[in-house]
């Protein structure tokens, strides 16, 4: 009989709760809305020259930076 047992014999009926999850991050959370499709546009000439100009200045910087540390 379970009223015969000392305690430390009793069956665990539940586990104690070490962590609560912070459930206020998912009433923040925004729902999900439809994907809509994204339409591909090709860049223009002139954003191409831009976006080569910022890569080749960022690799000069880089290599100039890497030869001060080195």
């Amino acid at each position: 009989m379970a009223w015969d047992l000392p305690w430390f014999y009793q069956p665990i009926k539940h586990f104690p709760m070490i962590i609560k999850l912070d459930t206020s991050v998912f009433r923040i959370a925004r729902p999900r809305t439809e994907n809509k499709e994204k339409t591909i546009v090709p860049l223009t000439k002139e954003q191409w020259i831009k976006a080569d100009r910022i890569v080749i200045i960022s690799m000069f910087i880089a290599t100039i930076a890497g030869a001060i540390l080195f």
